[in-house]
């Protein structure tokens, strides 16, 4: 669970939660395109009237691949642990 945390808790800083993406450095802002929860808030900004950093149609797609990657990865996990008898 702490190791989780550990990468839980910098991503919601970068994710533009906090700082809009726009009034990021370029490294931060590059560095948060790898983090879904980026995509979930510029969505949610944009749904309550405010101006989207991404287009509409990027952010539901990178949502959809996240999601995708995030499957695939929890199958392999369970696999490999239903093999070991965890």
């Amino acid at each position: 669970m702490m190791l989780s945390s550990l990468i839980r808790f910098p991503l919601v800083f970068i994710s533009g939660i906090f700082i809009p993406l726009v009034e990021m450095r370029s490294t931060l802002r590059i560095l948060s395109y790898i983090s879904p929860l980026t995509y979930l808030v510029d969505s949610f900004h944009t749904g309550i009237g405010g101006e989207n950093f991404f287009e509409a149609g990027v952010g539901l797609i990178a949502l959809l691949i996240f999601t995708v990657i995030f499957y695939m990865m929890s199958i392999k996990i369970h696999e490999r642990n239903m093999v070991k008898g965890l």
